[in-house]
């Protein structure tokens, strides 16, 4: 089946269908640059609303498992590609990415012309689009791309088990792969919808707090509820969660064009000069920090702050992942030092 790309530019790209296709599907295209990691890429929770376009012209050479997703099922709108590779090889591989996609019943485009629809969305950015079966209208594709459907998100508190320290994870959009690192610490977790308020937050009695990454723009409102929390806990952020934070601390955000969305992207440490290849997904950018904050990382280009703290480590904010998935873990240790510190505090509060 022929399916067509149209974006909201007037642009029309065309290719045929693979996995599931019923009906038009609605969202904004991004690009997604990794040579691997289309697994965790489809079913990162970062991801939801959005139209993958694979930079790298084969994809699925590994296939899929059930085990390596980052939330239950895939989170995009749709993909597109260039080529599949329809045999995979891999030793954890159970399914190839049309079965994956049908099974799912996620829409994707293969055969598509994705150095033209690369280099287009660079030079205007996201745009949003439709990938439907027939060519639409100017006034039914405009319509169409009104549509925005809601964002999934964390509706009730979750308490998982655990001893020692009582961590608050506000789940923002939270990866598998990040809840596994907190589960493996053993501590008594508390998965926070992203709707509470910051009084709701410390009526927890936490020892701190994780803001994990998710799909949104950072908010305002949000951002107020975290500056009450400033100094009453220690608080990390992550990806969006490290957005909001900075927002709160009065730092200056600014759209960054296509936006990056890459598990190798380049940062520079600030202390040793050394650079980092770390996993990045984010259309915002910290260009100025508030006072107070100390810079620990920068993008090797463009010179956007990718990581700060305060308070000699007990605020730490990372716009990268630092456990990658995909990606290099590398900085994982970031983390860790964290949580040294919250045990710190919580052992001194005995």
């Amino acid at each position: 089946m022929t399916l067509y790309i149209q974006l909201e530019n007037g642009a029309i790209f065309q290719g045929q269908a693979l996995g599931y296709f019923d009906k038009a599907v609605v969202g904004d295209l991004v690009v997604y640059q990794g040579m691997t990691g289309y697994d965790k890429a489809m079913t990162d929770p970062a991801n939801q609303g959005k139209i993958l376009v694979m930079a790298y012209p084969q994809v699925g050479a590994y296939g899929l498992n059930m085990e390596d997703k980052e939330s239950s099922r895939p989170q995009v709108q749709g993909l597109i590609m260039r080529q599949v590779s329809d045999h995979p090889s891999h030793f954890m591989c159970e399914m190839n990415l049309h079965h994956f996609l049908t099974y799912y019943k996620t829409p994707a485009v293969a055969g598509v012309d994705t150095r033209s629809l690369v280099k287009l969305l660079r030079e205007e950015g996201p745009l949003r689009g439709v990938i439907t079966s027939r060519l639409l209208t100017s006034s039914k594709l405009a319509r169409l791309l009104e549509k925005k459907g809601p964002l999934e998100e964390r509706q009730t508190l979750e308490k998982i088990g655990g001893e020692g320290l009582r961590l608050g994870i506000w789940d923002l959009g939270l990866k598998k792969s990040s809840l596994a690192y907190f589960k493996e610490k053993g501590y008594e977790l508390f998965l926070i919808p992203p709707t509470y308020t910051a009084e709701e937050v410390l009526d927890l009695d936490l020892d701190g707090l994780f803001m994990s990454s998710g799909p949104y723009s950072p908010k305002k409102d949000r951002s107020q509820e975290i500056k009450k929390l400033l100094g009453r806990l220690p608080l990390c952020g992550v990806g969006l969660g490290a957005q909001e934070l900075a927002l709160s601390l009065e730092s200056r955000l600014e759209k960054m064009g296509a936006g990056v969305y890459s598990p190798s992207y380049p940062i520079r440490d600030l202390a040793s000069g050394q650079i980092h290849q770390v996993n990045l997904n984010a259309q915002w950018a910290i260009r100025d920090l508030g006072p107070g904050l100390e810079a620990l990382f920068e993008s090797v280009e463009g010179g956007w702050v990718q990581g700060f703290s305060k308070d000699h480590g007990d605020l730490l904010g990372l716009v990268f992942d630092p456990l990658g998935q995909p990606g290099s873990g590398a900085l994982g240790s970031l983390l860790d030092t964290w949580l040294e510190r919250v045990e710190a505090r919580h052992d001194n509060k005995r």
